[in-house]
């Protein structure tokens, strides 16, 4: 088994698609490299000395809170997982790994579409509130976690499309809490700024996330990689839930 995964591994590094594909992530690094350089032109807060002072003072204010800057850093992995799954993940893993045929791969992307509908409409008819949207967070790492893994290891092909569903539900909640819990915690005045600089953030991300995961997908492969995403995912969800039971407010 080593050994058939070792001439797997050897003939990804060594085929001339991965110098190709070694060359697109360097250009994507560098796009977002140039992002987080020129961040400044994003956030329009920044006109003069004296909205700079402001929003410096702003930032370090909110970010003196652990819990926030736990969300945050949690909330950037996960968009960091997430953002190469439908463009990337499921391709390499369906159509390329599995020969499995294009109806295959829109199955499971109408399934994870399906999943984020009904998360979405479900909340029109909830309420939300701090205590609510701490564990809902927690639980859509988790919800992801469980999805990923089932497509990871499922030979199935509809029992992949249902973890697909179930990973779809899981951003929907994350997004719609994640937003209520910060509109509930951070003073009105100072939102404006802690949201546009972590929509420059999570924008940045997306370049680094791609890179990132089509050169583990070219030294190994997607269903290592969507299972180690599984871990990561499971891991960060379990630091959350021991971080929230050890603070309390």
């Amino acid at each position: 088994m080593y050994q058939g995964f070792r001439r797997s591994y050897n003939k990804r590094i060594n085929s001339g698609g991965n110098a190709y594909l070694f060359i697109v992530v360097l250009f994507v690094l560098s796009i977002g490299l140039l992002n987080i350089i020129k961040w400044k032109n994003f956030i329009p807060i920044q006109v003069d000395g004296l909205n700079q002072i402001g929003f410096l003072h702003n930032m370090i204010d909110i970010f003196k809170n652990k819990t926030i800057i736990l969300l945050m850093i949690a909330f950037l992995i996960f968009n960091f997982t997430m953002i190469p799954l439908l463009k990337l993940l499921f391709p390499a893993l369906i159509v390329y790994e599995n020969n499995f045929s294009s109806t295959t791969l829109a199955l499971y992307e109408v399934s994870f579409s399906l999943g984020l509908i009904i998360l979405s409409v479900s909340h029109i008819f909830t309420k939300t509130g701090v205590n609510k949207s701490k564990f809902s967070i927690v639980f859509s790492f988790f919800l992801c976690s469980i999805g990923m893994l089932i497509i990871g290891l499922s030979q199935y092909v509809f029992i992949g499309a249902i973890g697909s569903l179930i990973i779809g539900c899981s951003p929907s909640l994350m997004r719609i809490h994640n937003n209520s819990f910060f509109q509930s915690t951070i003073p009105l005045e100072k939102q404006s700024d802690f949201f546009a600089i972590r929509g420059v953030i999570l924008n940045s991300v997306s370049s680094f996330s791609i890179a990132t995961i089509s050169m583990a997908i070219a030294m190994f492969n997607s269903q290592y990689v969507i299972i180690i995403i599984s871990g990561i995912l499971f891991i960060l969800g379990f630091l959350l839930l021991i971080f929230q039971r050890t603070n309390v407010g």
